[in-house]
């Protein structure tokens, strides 16, 4: 883990977006708007949550909490 650049899964970039809206909203966004254009957010956020806790309480970039906790 401790050469990697981002994560180990082929869907990281999905899971980051997903946590910097609820990063940067502070809370369960109503859509992808405005990193995608998909008009509805539809999707569980349990992990984001505790990511993007993590990530407020540490001040660690997101990409290493992903590594720390995924």
């Amino acid at each position: 883990m401790r050469d990697l650049a981002f994560p180990q899964w082929v869907d990281s970039p999905h899971h980051l977006t997903i946590a910097r809206l609820l990063a940067e909203s502070g809370r369960v966004p109503a859509s992808y708007l405005p990193l995608l254009p998909v008009e509805q957010f539809t999707y569980h956020f349990g992990f984001y949550a505790l990511a993007v806790t993590a990530h407020w309480l540490t001040a660690l970039p997101l990409v290493e909490i992903f590594l720390l906790v995924g």
